[in-house]
């Protein structure tokens, strides 16, 4: 079970199952911090978003060294992902788990 004490790292995949997801975890004031390899898809969560509450990088969850920059950033401004959701399995590798809190 997810609380306001956790750091939810969304991993967003496109679809509006994700962004219920996301709009569930805000309502709760849970810290979120979403990713996804386009703006396009980040911006549209982040409108009116409390500041200090959600947070979106863009990067690509292929690439190893952007998901190691992605949770030095999460991290800095929301603290330590305790959770992760990857709905799309978009993440590869062990590599997201050894980050999480």
């Amino acid at each position: 079970m997810v609380t306001s004490a956790d750091v939810v790292l969304v991993v967003l995949d496109g679809t509006e199952r994700t962004r219920t997801l996301v709009r569930g975890l805000v309502d709760n004031d849970v810290r979120t911090a979403l990713t996804s390899d386009s703006v396009h898809e980040l911006v549209p969560l982040l409108s009116g978003a409390r500041r200090g509450l959600v947070y979106g990088v863009v990067a690509d969850p292929s690439d190893g060294r952007q998901v190691d920059r992605l949770f030095e950033r999460v991290g800095q401004t929301l603290g330590a992902v305790t959770v992760i959701l990857d709905p799309g399995e978009l993440l590869t590798g062990n590599r997201a788990v050894s980050h999480a809190a």
